[in-house]
């Protein structure tokens, strides 16, 4: 009966996620993106420097946290990612997003480079 219960529930927040509107879809990405980030961010910093990783080191390249959300996200939206991914997944939305991602990287390493901040390595 609980697992009948679970399954009931799962559907009724998969039908009420698709009935949102468009906006509230996008704003759950934009939240999405943002955590993702930030887990992945930590995670790389992490095992990049397993043997030494402080606080510190996490405080030196922080900025990039807040650069990567104000240019990332108005990219995203501008160039229409959100209103794909909630519309369809397909092949030719993989390399869009190859395209968008490195061009957020390479406005990231401009604005690291422009003030001085510490820039991270090839293999982060």
């Amino acid at each position: 009966m609980f697992i009948k219960n679970k399954i009931f529930e799962r559907k009724n927040l998969l039908k009420f996620l698709l009935n949102l509107n468009t906006l509230t879809k996008k704003l759950i990405l934009i939240i999405i993106d943002t955590f993702c980030f930030l887990i992945s961010f930590v995670f790389s910093l992490w095992l990049l420097n397993d043997d030494k990783f402080t606080i510190s080191i996490l405080i030196d390249y922080l900025w990039i946290f807040p650069a990567a959300i104000i240019i990332g996200i108005p990219l995203y939206l501008f160039t229409g990612q959100y209103k794909e991914i909630t519309r369809y997944i397909s092949s030719t939305l993989s390399y869009k997003l190859l395209k968008r991602n490195a061009i957020l990287t390479f406005s990231i390493i401009l604005v690291g480079q422009l003030f001085n901040f510490p820039t991270l390595s090839l293999k982060f």
